[in-house]
């Protein structure tokens, strides 16, 4: 023993006292685990509810912040690419540009200075990586002379270089210039199409000189090589070739020896263009990104005062910064919903976890377990499945944000275009967010069982009549307040603003209250429908007791009785059926809506337009711009008119046209009796072959008569013409009243009377907010002018027909079709992303919620027949058979399913026949054309029907299942409830 051990002979005891209580402590540790390992394995069915729930929440969450981000980067690169179209250059080009006429000329020196940042835009605090660099400098015009003789130039050009020249073009003739000490003339380049123009061959030399009255300048030059571009459309020309084909290009060492006068100013024009690598950027860089350019560009404006940042991508990413705020926001909110109904069944299944502990923990609590450490359980508990969830809910965000991107109509799905989904770095924070949520909404499940004896937990397994909470304090009534008042202010402005996201009251998309106001209106009824039923079906138990039978009777009383036993169920059934619903309705409705739309404003599947002679990409149409202009050159247009004289009938030979007319649309004025003409638009129709064309784009609801009916009127009389019932309205017109409409399509306008033969509300392509419209006999408008005009040809096409071969056959003819097709405007509403973010999230909630709904009812059914064992045993015990036992059990689960189905579906037609009238997408030039009319999915209310019968059957085989495997005499014999 050593002498410092005998000065402190306790202290070797204290370390062993340590060293024994932290081995309790792990050992305590692992036990606990152990315990909790046992405690979820033991009911691990409904543990697996509850994990699933809390998943899919998860997978919700997270999915939307990267859904927003991914559709958002694809806006950012359609943003860009605008940009693109007009300067040819790449998404993520930067370029500093110095020069022009209020900017003085700069030394060599002083653009070295600037060009030690705007050449590195890492070391001037930009941090993205540059996939490629160009640096320019050039001289002020340069009087090119030959070494002797006259004193007058060849032709005026700039001296200047260009960084990485050489790898961008090749020699068509000559060498590469050779290095230059500073003697003798200086090698340089020409382009092809200077050496051409001014005659310009290898080895000639000039000198450049400037000027007269300025800087004298006497330096020798010879051309070297002609040089052409590789690649004209390559992303390493941030000005076009030909703005190079200009100069005399040198090598930059050259360049600078020739040009290094420090106190000579040479250099008058510059440019520095980055192209950055943005693959990476998100939302959430951009402002530090905007921070960082800006900076860059203070800093490098200080160096050369003048410079100016001419392409960026800063507007761009501001836009990107705020679609994906307000898209994450507008997601967010319509997903309150779904997230309400995944909680509450994460907490049903959580409380289902509960009562089947509840004998448990009564017995830990009579021992002497204290609530805390009941409660410690149920936290480690909901700590592990938390932690599961999140492991598993994280990727699920992934999914669902592709699934998302791929969405095309409510349950519809496509691989669509553009960059995929990809994790966030607040993807995992977004689920634990969640994950700590749930986790409270679990323990807090645990605290009445926490309170329990096991004298007490018998007390109240003998009857419990309590009614819940939620009846208690009124909630189904109070819910319906906030519904009710969401209605009116629907009704009345069309939307309720929401703080933080600015949005059009006329665009459903961003209108998150279209879905909050149905869905709490939904909840509240459920719960009123709760409230309701124990007296309906006590009241329904009093008219059986004079039908035979006992099953049925017996199953009502139970279920008027213990209302609370299937409340939970019953709710999650009612919200499923009626969100699917009217999501369903919702959905068909925009569809419906978006499919009249473009087909109203296109007329028909395919317009071809005359080809303007000369231009041959320059489509003429007369739709608002007026009436068709014809050339100077008659004989030219003659040509080019050839088709005014083919018969339709043979633009039925192309393939998948099934059906063609002639139309013209022409900007006139309308004359109505005596009064003063006002600006319309005409259109001349073939009324014998236009029907079949516009059999798609024409409703009921567009006129008082049929599309063939109002042709036929157009027969009566080659002057006969329908007009805008507004118009007529306006002005007192019937039929029979006669209007004048003046017409210039060849130029001259032309008086053309008319005889009002019918009124019309709507007709395709036309719209009243452009003034009246007439519609008339084309061949009729084409001998009051004198000749035809250009017409465009409308086709209807067979499903799927491609647009390549009617384009060459439509060329053939000199027309062209136009831009504004059905399946393109189509496409374009079905891309944007508010519209298919939200139906992707109804699309993937309808998902979830089916699935919760399913494990939810068969998750109660499985522990109400558990709890019942005693119960079923006495009634199996006084008589009643194992069929009978069978048929009683089926009947309750019948009685619950047939309810929550009814309820369902009644309340999600209700909520649509509310609510739909204010999903019109009030947007664009004319947003009342044609007529809002919502739809009722009643196809797919029927599909949800059958899903209700297919987890009715499937909860018949489960029970019959556990009836025929139930051992009740052991259940007697215990008189216990497993």
């Amino acid at each position: 023993m050593t002498t410092h051990d005998l000065a402190h002979p306790l202290h070797s005891d204290r370390d062993h006292r340590t060293v024994r209580r932290m081995l309790r402590s792990g050992l305590n540790r692992l036990a606990l685990l152990s315990v909790l390992r046992r405690r979820i394995f033991s009911h691990l069915q409904l543990s697996l509810a509850v994990w699933a729930g809390c998943t899919l929440a998860i997978g919700l969450v997270a999915g939307i912040p990267i859904y927003a981000e991914a559709t958002g980067y694809r806006m950012l690169l359609a943003t860009l690419a605008e940009h693109e179209q007009s300067d040819s250059l790449p998404p993520f080009a930067m370029v500093y540009a110095y020069g022009g006429a209020r900017a003085p000329a700069i030394t060599w020196a002083h653009y070295q200075q600037a060009d030690q940042l705007a050449s590195n835009l890492a070391a001037a605090g930009i941090a993205l990586p540059a996939r490629r660099t160009v640096r320019y400098a050039a001289t002020e015009k340069l009087r090119v002379m030959f070494p002797d003789g006259p004193e007058k130039e060849v032709a005026w050009a700039r001296l200047a270089f260009v960084s990485g020249f050489q790898e961008q073009v090749r020699l068509v003739a000559g060498a590469w210039p050779a290095p230059w000490d500073g003697s003798g003339p200086l090698d340089v380049l020409v382009s092809e199409p200077a050496a051409n123009k001014l005659t310009l061959l290898v080895d000639d030399v000039y000198r450049l000189h400037t000027a007269p009255g300025t800087i004298d300048l006497n330096l020798p030059v010879r051309v070297a090589g002609i040089w052409r571009p590789i690649d004209a459309e390559s992303d390493y020309w941030f000005y076009s070739p030909e703005v190079f084909s200009e100069m005399l290009i040198a090598p930059e060492a050259a360049f600078a020896r020739a040009l290094n006068d420090p106190a000579i100013p040479w250099v008058s024009y510059s440019a520095w263009y980055t192209l950055v690598d943005g693959d990476n950027v998100r939302s959430a860089d951009v402002s530090r990104l905007i921070d960082q350019i800006s900076q860059a560009t203070g800093e490098i404006q200080r160096r050369l005062p003048g410079v100016e940042l001419t392409r960026s991508p800063t507007e761009a990413l501001v836009r990107h910064r705020d679609q994906v705020r307000v898209l994450t926001v507008t997601l967010a909110l319509f997903s309150v919903p779904l997230l309400g109904l995944l909680g509450y069944f994460t907490s049903q299944m959580a409380g289902v976890v509960v009562q089947g502990q509840q004998q448990e923990i009564a017995v830990l609590r009579s021992r002497g377990s204290s609530r805390l450490q009941v409660l410690a359980l149920a936290l480690g508990e909901g700590l592990g499945l938390a932690a599961a969830a999140l492991v598993a809910g994280v990727p699920l965000g992934l999914l669902v944000a592709q699934a998302m991107l791929w969405t095309r109509s409510f349950l519809a799905f496509a691989p669509q275009p553009g960059p995929p989904a990809t994790l966030l770095d607040a993807s995992v924070w977004h689920g634990a967010l969640v994950a700590a949520l749930v986790v409270p909404a679990i323990v807090v499940r645990g605290v009445p069982a926490a309170r329990r004896t096991i004298v007490s937990y018998k007390q109240e397994r003998v009857r419990n009549i309590r009614a819940p909470l939620w009846r208690r304090l009124g909630l189904d009534v109070l819910l319906l307040i906030p519904a009710l008042y969401g209605y009116q202010q629907l009704r009345a402005r069309g939307m309720i603003s929401v703080p933080g996201l600015a949005a059009p009251a006329d665009d459903p998309f961003r209108n998150p209250v279209l879905l909050l106001a149905p869905a709490l209106l939904v909840f509240a009824l459920a719960l009123v429908v709760l409230r309701i039923m124990p007296g309906v079906l006590a009241l329904l138990a009093w008219a059986l007791e004079r039908v035979p039978g006992v099953a049925l009777l017996t199953a009502v009383r139970f279920l008027a009785r213990t209302s609370n036993a299937y409340g939970s169920p019953l709710l999650l059934i009612i919200l499923t059926l009626s969100l699917a619903v009217f999501s369903a309705s919702m959905a068909r409705t925009i569809d419906r809506h978006s499919a009249d739309r473009a087909r109203y404003r296109a007329g028909a599947d395919v317009r071809l337009a005359y080809i303007r002679a000369g231009s041959p990409t320059t489509v003429t149409t007369a739709v608002p711009s007026g009436g068709v202009s014809l050339s100077a050159d008659g004989d030219a247009d003659r040509a080019s008119l050839d088709y005014l004289f083919v018969p339709v009938e043979d633009y039925l030979q192309i393939p998948g046209v099934r059906a063609v007319t002639r139309a013209a649309l022409s900007k006139g004025y309308v004359v109505a009796g005596g009064g003063a003409e006002e600006r319309g638009v005409f259109l001349g129709v073939d009324r014998m072959t236009l029907p079949a064309v516009l059999a798609e784009a024409w409703r009921p609801d567009y006129a008082p008569e049929s599309l063939g009916a109002l042709m036929n009127r157009l027969a009566d009389d080659p002057a006969a013409a329908l007009i805008s019932s507004t118009y007529a309205a306006q002005h007192g017109l019937r039929v029979g009243d006669r209007i004048i409409v003046k017409l210039n399509d060849l130029g001259t306008t032309q008086e053309v009377p008319f005889t009002i033969a019918g009124l019309v509300d709507y007709f395709p392509t036309l719209y009243a907010e452009e003034g009246p419209f007439v519609i008339g006999n084309l061949d009729y408008s084409f001998e009051q002018q004198g000749r035809p005009y250009p017409y465009e040809v409308w086709m209807d096409l067979e499903p799927g027909t491609g647009l390549q071969a009617i384009k060459a056959a439509a060329f053939g003819y000199g027309l062209a079709p136009l831009d504004d097709t059905v399946e393109s405007l189509l496409e374009a509403e079905r891309l944007r992303p508010e519209r298919q973010g939200l139906f992707g999230l109804l699309s993937i909630g309808f998902l979830a919620a089916g699935l919760v709904t399913i494990i939810g009812f068969l998750a109660h059914t499985l522990r109400s027949i558990q709890r019942r064992l005693v119960e079923l045993g006495v009634l199996r015990a006084i008589g009643m058979s194992t069929r009978q036992l069978a048929g009683l059990l089926i009947a309750e689960q019948t009685l619950v399913i047939g309810i929550g189905t009814a309820a369902g579906i009644g309340l999600g037609v209700l909520a649509s026949r509310l609510f739909a009238p204010f999903l019109q997408v009030r947007s664009g030039q004319f947003p009342g054309a044609p007529p809002f009319v919502p739809q009722i999915a009643w196809d797919q209310s029927a599909l949800i029907a059958g899903g209700a019968v297919a987890l009715l059957l499937a909860t018949v085989a489960v029970t019959l299942i556990l009836v025929r495997r139930m051992r009740l005499f052991e259940a007697l014999k215990l008189g216990e409830a497993v």
